[in-house]
């Protein structure tokens, strides 16, 4: 396959024997194992993205959203990681510091510099999903858009920048409303109540995407 997909030019390259599939892209390392097919679009949208990506560090975190120190500080840490080709990250925070906005300032970040397009926001109550939705669209206004996920409604999220989903309502529909290439960060909210199922586990790593946990209990 490597060989045939550099002959003909070819940059992702799936691999399957009827019982298991992988995804190659070949500019990011080894295949990685994947549940079902990424659709044409979304390679083809993945694609176009990278043409025009620049680093993360290249731009300032932005202040407007997120000023305290410690903030700042977890952004340009995961900015320099991310450009050094690290892919998955853990934040850890106590109640009340603004784990939420922090993830707006690093969505701001990842969208500007065309790391990525379409973000996922994994929460674990509707009460969450709502402060979530609240604080992104204070945080973007109409900059970007940020919607709740509506299962099978593709007309609800379909073209958000931000989409926002209960756990609950992902681990029933996710493979019947997303490919595996949908979205080109996640974030999982609670990070560490995936622990306690496979399921919360199997969502997350169902996409082929920047992963960052939150946390106030590592």
């Amino acid at each position: 396959a490597h060989g045939y997909a550099q002959a003909n030019k070819c940059r992702y390259v799936f691999l399957a024997n009827s019982e298991q599939l992988y995804f190659w892209d070949m500019e990011e390392g080894d295949a990685v194992p994947i549940e079902r097919f990424i659709s044409p679009q979304d390679l083809q949208r993945r694609h176009d993205l990278k043409v025009s990506m620049k680093p993360l560090s290249s731009i300032p975190n932005n202040t407007q959203i997120c000023d305290r120190p410690y903030q700042i500080q977890a952004c340009d840490t995961i900015a320099k990681e991310y450009d050094a080709g690290k892919r998955a990250f853990l934040l850890e925070m106590a109640t009340g510091t603004g784990k939420t906005r922090l993830a707006a300032a690093i969505i701001d970040r990842f969208l500007k510099t065309h790391q990525a397009e379409r973000v996922l926001f994994i929460v674990d109550r509707i009460e969450l999903a709502k402060q979530a939705l609240d604080a992104f669209q204070a945080a973007f206004r109409d900059q970007y858009r940020a919607v709740r996920y509506k299962p099978g409604r593709v007309a609800v999220f379909g073209g958000a920048t931000i989409v926002i989903a209960t756990i609950q309502s992902l681990n029933i529909h996710y493979k019947k409303d997303f490919t595996p290439g949908y979205f080109d960060l996640v974030f999982n909210d609670e990070a560490h109540r995936s622990i306690y199922g496979d399921l919360p586990r199997q969502v997350v790593e169902y996409f082929q995407a920047v992963r960052i946990g939150l946390t106030a209990t590592p």
